[in-house]
């Protein structure tokens, strides 16, 4: 969630100060966790707006101009210059405190922590990560009208009849009303998922 929230203060800011693009850091081993990282939360259908160079829903062009550089050749990279700029560096909290309980490790970290290791031995495995979710499209800018998540605010898919979040083959506001629990037709399942109390 704290990811979502900066991203939306980000690209308020960016659209406040009249700004076209915003220029993200991400190298492709960034990318390739925040790939995984998403699809294992349920949002799937958000990887061509959190991946992809391109206009994103709030309008604003995301350009992620370091997306095919490892980040072991960036860091190499920031020690061969003189000054060196490895101050300028954000440690990796995968590197820095791999969690021995599994139960307080975080997506996030787990996929860090798998993508330090591939990195190292298979680049090539994290750049097909990438370049694969690189062919994903991601719809056309949204309408005033069309639905967006309550949370993310990422466009909803239309007509989501069928098999929801909840396992339920139902309506969500049907769900709602029978169970006593709030309507999530206006969440997306990542967002719902996140959100579900136990």
């Amino acid at each position: 969630m704290i990811g979502i929230l900066r991203s939306q203060l980000i690209n308020a800011f960016a659209k406040e100060i009249c700004c076209d693009s915003i220029l993200y850091g991400d190298s492709t081993t960034r990318l390739a966790e925040r790939t995984l990282s998403e699809a294992a939360k349920g949002r799937g259908g958000a990887i061509p707006w959190l991946t992809a160079d391109g206009q994103s829903p709030s309008g604003v062009k995301t350009v992620y101009p370091m997306r095919d550089l490892l980040r072991k050749e960036i860091t190499a990279y920031t020690v061969s210059t003189i000054p060196p700029l490895t101050p300028f560096l954000i440690e990796n909290t995968a590197e820095r405190d791999p969690s021995a309980s599994s139960k307080n490790t975080t997506i996030e970290d787990l996929m860090g922590q798998y993508f330090q290791s591939v990195e190292q031995n298979y680049p090539s495995i994290v750049a097909n990560v990438v370049r694969t979710s690189g062919r994903l499209v991601a719809p056309s800018p949204m309408g005033q009208d069309e639905a967006v998540c309550q949370i993310c605010r990422l466009p909803l898919i239309e007509g989501a009849k069928g098999l929801h979040w909840s396992g339920e083959q139902d309506d969500p506001a049907d769900i709602a009303r029978v169970t006593g629990r709030r309507d999530t037709s206006t969440l997306c399942y990542g967002c719902a998922r996140s959100t579900l109390n136990p």
